[in-house]
């Protein structure tokens, strides 16, 4: 069972506070949708939730503040929005990269391995060179590195770019039933919609501060998309879709 708890969060790089007073509680068996326009602060806020950039205020992991690196990458783990790999390996083997920190046999590895690769629909391109991969390829490998680690913490930034409309479908039915099994899944979302059908709960940034936080349906409302994107929500006949 995971558990986040961020107080009082802060970030300031070089002259700029790009965050200030985030304060939110991801919970386990939920989902919690990050919102905002571009450079609102998301994509930093979840490096920070692992320490990647240097912060103020309070992060805790499953009550801790301070958790040692080995400990912390198998409890959480970032899926980030592009991927910075640039070593000349199988998709496989950046799979195999999610089990560094665990102490387990070669045949539970591989067996772990295979499972995030059918997960994801990857198992056709184990062999393939993840450089040779589409973007919305890379970024299902690297979901199946994220699930490899076993993390009851997961962060994706924007994980729905780049995938059609099948994948996303499989994607978000993938989080919820992580979340159904006891994690928390913290995820980057520009598409609003997509927060008020699968996210349970929302968080609201608006250049580094929090405008909302609470309940989806409760903080994504008219007056704060209205505040926060500067448009209006038109309720229209629009089409649909789900898996078969």
């Amino acid at each position: 069972m995971a558990e986040l708890r961020v107080t009082q969060l802060g970030v300031r790089i070089r002259d700029r506070q790009v965050l200030d007073g985030v304060s939110f509680h991801a919970r386990a068996g939920e989902v919690l949708a990050v919102l905002g326009p571009n450079g609102a602060g998301k994509s930093t806020l979840l490096r920070a939730l692992l320490g990647l950039v240097p912060h103020q205020g309070e992060v805790s992991i499953d009550g801790r503040v301070h958790t040692p690196a080995r400990e912390l990458a198998q409890k959480a783990s970032l899926v980030p929005a592009q991927s910075q790999l640039t070593a000349a390996l199988s998709v496989r083997e950046v799979v195999a990269l999610g089990r560094y920190s665990h102490r387990t046999t070669r045949a539970a590895d591989d067996a772990r391995i295979d499972r995030a690769l059918a997960e994801t629909d990857m198992v056709a391109f184990a062999e393939r060179s993840f450089s040779e991969l589409s973007t919305g390829e890379q970024k299902r490998t690297l979901l199946a590195r994220a699930l490899c680690t076993d993390a009851s913490l997961l962060l994706l930034d924007e994980p729905t770019a780049s995938l059609d409309i099948e994948h996303a479908l499989r994607l978000f039915a993938l989080l919820r039933s992580l979340a159904a099994e006891g994690r928390a899944i913290v995820l980057v979302l520009h598409q609003i919609e997509h927060a008020l059908a699968y996210a349970d709960r929302a968080l609201l940034l608006q250049r580094g501060r929090q405008l909302a936080y609470g309940p989806a349906r409760e903080v994504v409302t008219p007056g704060n998309v209205r505040a926060l994107y500067g448009v209006e929500m038109v309720e229209r006949d629009a089409p649909g879709f789900h898996l078969p």
